[in-house]
């Protein structure tokens, strides 16, 4: 072991409870596991999982800020997600919208330049290539999240619990997931399963949208970004009058859409208005939201042979917008008698 290694090595010690990836790295560099007889091609996943007890756990922001790192290093995608407990399609698209990030601020940097001074002259002449870079990467983005995909679960509303029925939904097959859950305190982890359940149905690109009450909207969305990508917060203004709070003291006239994506999103240049207002429709729950609302941005977010699926289809208004744009819907529902009255509302819209 040279110097440079030892002291890496050093400098690593004090991590190993706090985050382990640098000493797994190390380990794979200095062939550890290899000398411990795991020499095939996952021996560095199965000596992490036999002699180490697992990976710690890591936010999306840590796994990114990893990935770019061991990059830099000159890992590949594969060493890359063995040191860190994940797999290589995720590697990849964490260094692909890096990569896409990059040249969004590099595209950026050049529109911010003057050109008053022959000085800047060779930097204006980079826009025309810049522009064209980051256009095909938009591009190339947006065609795959439009692509296809087959849910593997058939289209229709299921009573029962997502958690459980979701896992017929095919990977990466969800264009959008329009959803309503809970707003009290005690709901907030079901933000967090269903933001899991979201990353892996998802395509690329793919949005997660969401109402949440304010009052537990940073849970909400400290949950939710364990598994994706923050984007943006949408507010939902209220129709027929604002609604008073007496325990807090507050006239509320909207509520937060928390919106997340996974990477990021495949069509920045479809733009979309952060405010929205529908009519106040309780006609079938009483948590109903107004069917314009989910309209909106199931007509802004899927194409017409995309597929929406709601996690908590309550009074079915995210399914009857779905319908009466003809998108592909898959929706859940856990209490029947409200399954049941969806299901009915579901029949008149199609």
């Amino acid at each position: 072991m040279n110097q440079q290694d030892a002291e890496e090595y050093t400098q690593s010690l004090g991590q190993i409870v706090a985050g382990s990836w640098r000493q797994i790295a190390l380990a794979h560099r200095l062939g550890v596991p290899s000398a411990l007889g795991y020499k095939k091609a996952d021996g560095l996943r199965r000596w992490v999982e036999d002699r180490l007890g697992g990976y710690i756990k890591m936010s999306i922001t840590e796994r990114k800020e990893v990935v770019a790192e061991l990059a830099v290093e000159g890992h590949s995608n594969r060493e890359i997600a063995a040191v860190i407990g994940t797999d290589e399609t995720t590697v990849r698209r964490d260094r692909d919208a890096a990569n896409a990030a990059r040249q969004d601020e590099k595209f950026n940097e050049i529109e911010d330049v003057g050109i008053n001074t022959a000085a800047n002259a060779a930097t204006i002449d980079a826009i025309p290539a810049a522009q064209k870079t980051r256009a095909e990467n938009e591009q190339k983005r947006k065609a795959s999240l439009e692509l296809v995909v087959e849910s593997r679960l058939e289209p229709g509303l299921y009573h029962g619990d997502f958690r459980e029925l979701s896992k017929q939904i095919a990977d990466e097959s969800v264009q959008l997931v329009f959803t309503d859950p809970p707003y009290d305190a005690d709901s907030v982890g079901l933000y967090a399963d269903a933001a899991r359940v979201a990353a892996r149905i998802l395509r690329p690109g793919g949005s997660f949208i969401a109402y949440s009450g304010q009052r537990h909207l940073p849970g909400v969305l400290s949950a939710c970004s364990t598994y994706l990508d923050y984007w943006w917060t949408i507010a939902g203004v209220h129709a027929g009058g604002n609604q008073v709070l007496n325990k807090l003291g507050v006239r509320c006239g909207w509520k937060p859409l928390v919106w997340f994506v996974k990477g990021t999103r495949g069509d920045v240049q479809n733009i979309l208005h952060d405010t929205v207002s529908g009519g106040r429709e309780k006609d079938a729950h009483e948590w109903q939201q107004s069917e314009e609302e989910a309209r909106y941005y199931i007509e802004k977010l899927t194409t017409s042979d995309g597929t929406v699926a709601d996690f908590f289809v309550g009074g079915g208004t995210t399914a009857a917008a779905a319908a009466a744009l003809k998108r592909h819907f898959i929706g859940f529902e856990i209490d029947a008698a409200t399954a049941e009255r969806a299901a009915k509302r579901l029949e008149v819209a199609a």
